[in-house]
């Protein structure tokens, strides 16, 4: 499955966001691969990052996770973001 990151809008950056992106990866949880397009994010907080991912982390170990999230086109501002976000959820 690949998932534009953006399809709620370029800024992720609060809870009702995260919210929205959760209840659209939920339901493909299951499926070996899931790829996250951020071609289109402009801001990303790391809030944001806990919020959808703490949800997954309940439902996935660690090691399920770094195998089935694949993270497209993330620049490297996103990419430092994301790393915080998940060292959190994920140590």
């Amino acid at each position: 499955m690949k998932y534009d990151m953006s399809l709620h809008g370029k800024s992720l950056t609060n809870e009702s966001i995260c919210n929205q992106i959760y209840s659209d990866l939920e339901p493909h949880l299951e499926e070996e691969k899931i790829e996250l397009d951020f071609s289109n994010v402009s801001i990303l907080t790391t809030t944001c990052i806990k919020g959808l991912f703490l949800k997954i982390a309940n439902k996935i170990p660690s090691s399920v996770f770094f195998q089935k999230f694949v993270f497209e086109n993330v620049d490297e501002d996103l990419r430092i973001i994301i790393s915080h976000g998940l060292e959190d959820i994920y140590n």
